[in-house]
């Protein structure tokens, strides 16, 4: 799937923060210390993109979901209808094999009783 133009410049922002707070963070580290609240500005940006990025994300997939279940809501009426039918054309069938079955059976009986 093809990313869209939004969630390739969101990416791009959520990495370049990322390197900024990692460089931020060793330059801490080694004493050459930025402001603790631009870090801290850094590692908010970085969240902040990564989060909009993954509710974008999460937000086209709940709508693929939504058209998926709209698309096969219909389907699985007409697998119910389908079903319904089958089974009440099954249902008919039966009974008519047993009423064969019934009337060969008393026919037997009629057979065995003449020949008694």
């Amino acid at each position: 799937m093809a990313k869209s133009n939004f969630e390739i410049i969101v990416e791009i922002v959520f990495w370049i923060m990322l390197v900024i707070l990692i460089y931020q963070l060793l330059l801490k580290i080694i004493w050459h210390s930025p402001a603790d609240i631009a870090v801290l500005y850094t590692g908010f940006i970085a969240v902040t993109t990564y989060l909009l990025s993954f509710t974008y994300k999460f937000a086209r997939f709940s709508g693929r979901v939504e058209e998926f279940m709209k698309n096969t809501k219909q389907s699985f009426s007409d697998i119910k209808v389908d079903m319904h039918r089958s089974f009440s054309d099954i249902r008919v069938e039966m009974h008519k094999s047993f009423s064969d079955i019934r009337e060969d059976i008393k026919g037997i009986k009629k057979e065995f009783s003449q020949r008694s």
